[in-house]
């Protein structure tokens, strides 16, 4: 018969965050949050486009302007949805247990 030791789940500590680790989380939100507001913001020309082209009477520019905009509002949904996954890991990684001396699975 063969023993095994038994592996045991623990929560994460400080000293096992690597601070580059949260820096490089940082800025990948900030990038994402900057692009999704970028993508939004070409939603609203393509809306502003869609509504001179119906001023304008062409039907076919205006459908045309408005796909672009559900199109770009679509992504902007899902970027925005990628950087609250990872504000959610920042905040995941800032509120982990600290370590006040040794853990009673380090033995």
């Amino acid at each position: 018969m063969m023993l095994h030791r038994l592996r045991t789940v623990t929560k994460r500590r400080d000293s096992d965050v690597a601070p580059s680790e949260l820096s490089a989380l940082e800025e990948l939100a900030t990038r994402t949050e900057e692009r999704a507001a970028r993508t939004r913001a070409h939603a609203t020309e393509a809306r502003d486009r869609a509504r001179n082209e119906a001023a304008r009477g062409d039907d076919e520019a205006e459908k045309l302007h408005v796909r672009e905009a559900q199109a770009h509002e679509a992504a902007a949904r899902a970027i925005e949805q990628t950087a609250a996954l990872y504000r959610h890991r920042i905040r995941q990684l800032t509120n982990i247990e600290p370590r006040s001396g040794p853990h009673p699975f380090d033995t």
